[in-house]
């Protein structure tokens, strides 16, 4: 069975006045069976308070992906969040820019195309069958005794129509 969640990934960016140095931390990974802008904003609140942010006032920026969850104009987390905090400018998050930029190029190509499609077909012939599974398992297994050697077991992975990693993990194994 395919468990799917969402992750609200809360990242913080500071610089320190007296030596101008940027720092990165990661502040929670929070899920959310329900992701609209709203509940969002109320995972973003409790996290703030939790850390004890002074967000409204200190906040000068956020960036996102492209759903309409996230940058929405009406009721996107980025709205709720400049109601409290006006400063705070809303930027795309670039790797998601980036992402859908080569989604969209590799589309284009028809050979790139029927590879990933040949991927995803695989998985689901090997995976939505325990009994296909477990052959593939023991072949494997079969593979690395004739060879002497022990190498760690492989998945076949799903090619995500949305995270592009999921394309180069699913290329790997094969």
């Amino acid at each position: 069975m395919l468990n799917v969640k969402s992750a609200f990934i809360h990242m913080l960016f500071f610089i320190l006045e007296v030596t101008g140095e940027v720092h990165e931390r990661l502040l929670a990974v929070k899920e959310s069976p329900i992701t609209s802008g709203k509940k969002l904003y109320d995972i973003f609140v409790n996290v703030m308070e939790a850390e004890n942010l002074n967000w409204k006032e200190e906040l000068v920026g956020q960036s996102y992906d492209g759903a309409s969850n996230m940058r929405g104009n009406y009721y996107g987390l980025q709205v709720h969040i400049k109601e409290e905090s006006p400063q705070a400018l809303f930027v795309w998050c670039h790797s998601h820019r980036l992402a859908l930029v080569v989604k969209q190029a590799v589309s284009c190509n028809s050979n790139a195309v029927d590879l990933f499609g040949n991927l995803e077909t695989l998985y689901v012939f090997l995976w939505c069958s325990k009994k296909r599974a477990a052959i593939f398992r023991e072949i494997q297994i079969e593979c690395d005794n004739m060879e002497g050697k022990y190498n760690p077991l492989h998945a076949v992975k799903r090619v995500s129509t949305t995270c592009w990693s999921s394309h180069a993990a699913a290329l790997h194994v094969v």
